[in-house]
This record gives structure tokens, sequence and C-alpha cells, in this order.
């Protein structure tokens, strides 16, 4: 054996070639014959029960299988068929030595393949079995749900074969399993609602039950019968062969269980496994073909029925979600607010979706259900910053989330977000908590390294007894249908997000031209005029409200120039040069002290710091910054102003003494028209546009402006890269 093939793991599991055994189990023969007819394979047992003697490159004709009664004209025409490229599966009763038995031929691409069965039922009863499958088929078609289906399946198959034990055995996304349903012998142990890893059926193993439907296991300590192959001939495809030889380890696994025969039959759904009926018995135990037959035939009608049920509930939830997205389309395109028409639709749109809550947020503002705390909602949404906002985003476990998450996230495990409005960081973000899971298993799951009776390897447990785990940290899954319809609401979302916004954009610009081109000029007279009455007239104070009104109006309509600009993309239009930034500051703090008696200004300025910037902007945002500091900061405390410089650039410091500011509205301090703006006492004239311009202004640069709390100081950051001297 060499080093690779000696490491083992469950991905050597995954490597058995099980298709090509290059055995059989010994109730039966085989053999192989390509397209011209001419014998290439046979089990070594097959001379002695066809009494031929067989050697490689007989013809079907010289072998004289139907001198011998077992249908050897079936043989020919699959042969004559499979040539024509029309060939399928064909099954009769025959006799083999004197014994019933079952001939089945099938065509594998240029290769037919006949094997015989012996079976120990008569063909009456093979009847008895057709009238038995009808009125199993009939309870099948009257059970109300899924569950009730799995269970009366289970009951009848056991009926109908008398194995000690038969399971339903479903599925779940990562391709574990568990029994939903269950048919038994009374003494035996239970296993319903036990689950069973997915390293139990390897890859190799699940795309077979696809394949072949069927698979029997008369005894599980047979002793396999070679199938010798003509020299130079491949190794013989014996997907399809009901006589195919098992896995060593799966034979390995069923002893390990207490079960000497075995039969599964597949429920296979959109050419997925999506479970299987698992029949056990605990002495040897033979089922013929045509009762096999008849079981796989309900297993037909249970597929169909399965397809059904999951088509239908999944169409009622598909139909559920187009009422509800209809409705949401309408009040968005039409509302004041994208995000309060959203929320509009809460209950709605987490049903649509099986979610237990939502948030809503764009431009920094967050609206999320009842049951979702401030700090959880901020936290999800940061989550999401820096995402490219291309597609859905899942998430359905804690290690999902990136660490500075995992706990601030709270119960709120399971995330389904959809980027409605990328350049405004809008999302819709869908809600499922943490589901604290205990998992019976049959037999601790975990797989180790032993020597086992075929050598060192992975050995199938030896025990199935119950093993519970605690699975915390987990959500439930979002199904395909349930990403298909996020996908196309986000689709539509988009859509109407982008034709109001692109209608909004219209009107903005209409409104920027009034206010730039109707309302500077009269501005500026008023101004004139102020000034003139506070010069000429014995009523000073008036002149100066005048000009103090009219100033602030000017500063309203700069901001919201700007913000036109920002928004459609042709920026503030930097012009750069260097600036002695030191003198920059130390000036501007100066004069704000001079026109502000009312405050105090403690500055520590490094001097000779020059960079290559936008002076009046720079200038702009020491205003917003020193203004921000005044209507916030505690009464009679000073506000502080530290330039200094490092290895990395230039860095900005504008402090004041405040309580620090709400989580939440932290989150958006930085986006335009603020609801804490337009609420606070201190600044009613304001916008909210500020900071945002300011923060536009710095990005502009190449720079970041943050918010930190360094108590007792709030204290806004700005870092420069550039610096010259």
């Amino acid at each position: 054996m060499s080093e690779q093939d000696s490491q083992v793991d469950l991905a050597s599991c995954d490597r058995e070639p099980i298709h090509i055994p290059g055995l059989i189990q010994p109730h039966g023969c085989l053999l192989a014959f390509d397209s011209g007819g001419a014998l290439i394979g046979f089990s070594v047992n097959a001379t002695g029960l066809l009494d031929i003697e067989l050697r490689h490159g007989m013809s079907v004709a010289a072998l004289g299988l139907d001198q011998q009664g077992v249908h050897g004209s079936l043989v020919a025409e699959t042969i004559e068929a499979s040539r024509e490229g029309r060939a399928s599966s064909y099954a009769v009763e025959t006799t083999l030595n004197g014994q019933p038995a079952d001939l089945v031929v099938h065509s594998n691409g240029s290769v037919v393949i006949a094997e015989w069965e012996l079976r120990n039922a008569s063909a009456d009863g093979a009847a008895g079995f057709a009238l038995k499958a009808h009125r199993m088929i009939d309870r099948l078609r009257r059970s109300t749900s899924l569950q009730e289906m799995l269970v009366t399946a289970t009951e009848q198959v056991r009926a109908l074969t008398g194995f000690d034990r038969v399971m339903a055995y479903q599925f779940r996304h990562d391709d574990s399993g568990e029994v939903v349903a269950e048919a038994r012998e009374q003494s035996l142990e239970p296993y319903l609602g036990l689950r069973y890893p997915a390293s139990d059926i390897p890859v190799q193993a699940r795309q077979l039950y696809v394949l072949n439907t069927l698979r029997l296991i008369s005894d599980v300590n047979y002793q396999a019968v070679p199938v010798k192959l003509a020299k130079g001939q491949p190794p013989l495809d014996m997907s399809q062969c009901v006589l195919r030889s098992v896995s060593p380890v799966h034979l390995e696994y069923l002893g390990n269980m207490g079960v000497a025969a075995s039969m599964s039959i597949s429920i296979v759904v959109r050419g997925k496994l999506w479970g299987l009926i698992a029949c056990h018995h605990m002495t040897p135990r033979h089922v013929g073909y045509a009762l096999r037959i008849a079981c796989d035939v309900l297993a037909s009608v249970l597929t169909s029925l399965v397809i059904s049920i999951v088509a239908t509930q999944e169409s009622g939830l598909v139909k559920q979600a187009a009422a509800c997205r209809a409705l949401t389309m309408e009040s968005v395109l039409h509302g004041d607010d994208v995000l309060a028409s959203l929320q509009a639709h809460e209950a709605d749109l987490c049903a649509s979706l099986l979610a237990d809550a939502i948030i809503f947020t764009e431009r920094g503002r967050i609206l999320s259900s009842a049951g979702v705390d401030l700090a959880a909602a901020a936290a999800i949404v940061q989550s999401l910053s820096g995402l490219d906002g291309g597609g859905l985003v899942s998430r359905v476990e804690r290690v999902d989330w990136a660490e500075p998450s995992q706990l601030a996230i709270g119960e709120w495990i399971g995330l389904l977000a959809l980027p409605f409005h990328p350049a405004g960081n809008g999302w819709v973000i869908f809600l499922r908590r943490e589901r604290l899971q205990i998992l019976r298993w049959g037999g601790n799951p975990e797989k180790h390294l032993v020597p086992g009776p075929l050598g060192p390897r992975l050995t199938p447990r030896g025990s199935f007894s119950e093993w519970c785990e605690v699975a915390p940290d987990q959500g439930r899954q979002w199904t395909p249908v349930e990403q298909d319809i996020a996908q196309t609401l986000l689709g539509e979302l988009q859509r109407a997000v982008s034709l109001r916004y692109a209608e909004s954009d219209r009107v903005r610009t209409l409104l920027m031209a009034m206010l730039g081109h109707d309302l500077r000029d009269p501005l500026s007279s008023i101004r004139m005029a102020g000034a003139l009455l506070q010069e000429g007239s014995g009523e000073p104070r008036l002149g100066k409200h005048i000009i103090n009104a009219s100033g602030r109006m000017q500063r309203l309509i700069t901001d919201v120039m700007d913000l036109s600009r920002i928004s459609s993309g042709i920026g503030l239009g930097l012009h750069l040069r260097d600036t002695d930034l030191s003198a920059l500051v130390a000036e501007f703090v100066s004069e704000s002290s001079f026109a502000n008696p009312g405050s105090v200004y403690q500055s520590r300025v490094a001097p000779g710091v020059v960079a290559h910037l936008d002076a009046d902007r720079i200038s702009q945002v020491l205003s917003n910054l020193l203004s921000n500091a005044r209507h916030h900061g505690a009464s009679g405390e000073p506000i502080l102003v530290d330039l200094q410089r490092d290895g990395t650039g230039i860095e900005l410091q504008v402090s004041n003494v405040a309580e620090a500011i709400d989580p939440a509205l932290a989150a958006t301090l930085f986006s335009p028209f603020k609801h804490s703006a337009k609420e606070s006492g201190s600044n009613r004239t304001g916008l909210g546009l500020g900071l945002f311009i300011a923060h536009e202004i710095i990005a502009g640069h190449g720079g970041t402006l943050q918010y930190r709390y360094q108590a007792p100081h709030v204290v806004f950051v700005v870092r420069l890269g550039e610096v010259i001297g």
C-alpha cells in the first residue's frame, strides 16, 4: 500500500470505488456481454448455477441459454437494442437449476449485463404483492401531511416485506440525516428522532442511491463472488446491478448495528437524494425481485407525493411573498420616506421569509423590529459596512459573523441582508433567532482512526445508543426558495428606489438652481442694507440682526449647494495648494475666540505643519467642528484644539466636555439631514449637514473624520496623510 493509500480520513472513504467492486452477492450469478454479443465477464459461480461451461469471447447463441430455460433470447434482444441506442432494463421470471429465479437484464453504455437471482417467492405470491402494493399506494395518497405519509410508508413497507425495522430517513441541508418515521419490532430499541452525520453515507454512495433506487443485502456476512473479466477489459461498472457487492466498510457498519440483512429505497427529489426508506432485519432475509419492484413502485409514488407537498408549500410561500412585495413597492414608490414605507409592511415582510425580526437602514438611519435593541441593531448594520453590496448576504451560525460582532448581535444569529441602495448603505435585513438544539445522535458522530478487521482506517462506530449534543449558536438555514424570494424582492426594491431617487435628483437639481440663482442676489442686498442700517441709524441692533439672519441663510444655501454637488457626483471641487496648516488653525481659533466671547478656547498647535490642501475647505471643516463644540459642549468648559504631526501624517482634534453620544445617534453623525440635528435645541436652524459635508471634504483630501469619546470629552479627529513640512 502506498503512503497516499495509507492516509485514512473521511475523504478516503469518499474515494472508495464502490461502483466497480468486481464482486457480487452469492444469491445469483452475472454475465456481461459487449455490443457484439461476446461474453466479456462472468461471476465465477455462473458455471455451476447455469450449468454451462463459460469462456470469454463466447457468443450468446453459443451459450445455449434458451436450451437451459434461462431466457437467452431476452439477453440477445437487449444486446441488439443496445446497438440501436434504445435499450432499457428488462426483468422476467425464470428458473435456475430447478429453483425459482428472476432474470434482470440491462445495458450500461456498450456493455449488457444479465443477472439471475434466486428467489423464494412464487409467481402467485408476486401477484399478491402487487395487490398489497396497490392498497398501500391508495393509503399513501390519502395522507394529509408529509409526516403522516412517511409514517404510512414505513408501516406499509414493513407489512409487505416483514423486515424487523423500517425507517424513513430524511436528509438535511448539510447531508446529515434524521429518522423521522419508524415501524419496528417492539423488542428493538427505537431510533425515531436520532440524527446521523453526513459522513455515514459517503459522496459516491449518495450518487449510487440516486442512480439505483433500490438495493438489497440478503446476508451481511455473505462471501462475495468475484467477477472474472476478459484480459484487457476495464473494470465493470455495476452501478445498476441488483447483485452488486457493497463496501466492506458498510457491511461492518451494519454488523455493528446488529443488522444481518438490509434493504434501502431512495427518495429522489429534483435529482438529489431527499431521503431513504431503510429496512433492517436481525437475521438474514431475502426479498424477491417482484416484491422489491412493488416497494420501488411504492417509493416512486411516495417521491411524487413528496414533490407535490414540497411544491405546494413553496408555491404558497412564493404567492404570499409576491402579494407582500407588490404592496411594499407601491409604498416605496409613492411614500415620503423609503424606510418608513418599508417599515409599514414589517409584519408581512417577515412572514414572507419566515423571519423573526427585520432591520431597515439607510445613510446611517436605523429602524428595527421592537424585539431588536438599538445596540444589537447598530452592531448588525456595522457588520455589513464595507461590503460591496453586490448581492444577498446570508449568515446562519455565529461563526459566520466577524469576531467583533459575534457577542454584540445577541440572539440574532440568522441574517439575510438585501442591499437595496448601496450608495446610501441601504439594507433590508431579515433576522432569525438563535435556536439552541439538542441533537440526538445515533452514537457519537465523531469518527476515529482505529485498527479494524480490514486494517487501520476509519472504523464505523460500534455503539448506536443515543448520544446527545447541545448545539448553541445555530440559526435555521435559509432555504433556496427563501433566497429566491429575497433575490426577487431585492431586484424590485432596487428598481423602485432607483426610480424614486432619480425623480428626487431631478427635483433637487431644480431647487439647487433656484437657490443658487434666485436667492443669493437678494440676500446680498439684504446684507448690504443691514450694514447701512447698522451704521447710519439709531438702532444698530436691528441692522446686526438682519446681517446675522442673512448670514445664517447664506450658510444654509452653501451647505445645500455642497450637498447637491456631492450627491450628483460632481464633487466639492477642491483647489489644492501648499498651505501652512499651523498658521491657518491658529488664526481660525483666534478669530473664533474674538467672534464668540462667551466661549473659551485652548489650543496646542505644532509649528511649521505644511500640507497640500484646499485652505478654504479645511476652514469650512474647522468652522463646522468648532460650531458643533460650542453648541453641544458643557457651559463654561473650554474647547480644545490640537494639531500635531507624526510619521504617518497629520492629526487635528477638536474636543469639548459633554456626555457620550448615544450609540444609535453616533451611527448617523456623518449622515445628511440627521433626525438628531432637527431636534437639537441648541442648533434649531441647522439641517444636519455640517458634519456630513466636513466628512466629505476630509474624504476628498484622502483623510478620515471620526468621532470617539474620551471621558469627559467628545472628540472629533481629522487624519490627513500628506505632510510637506
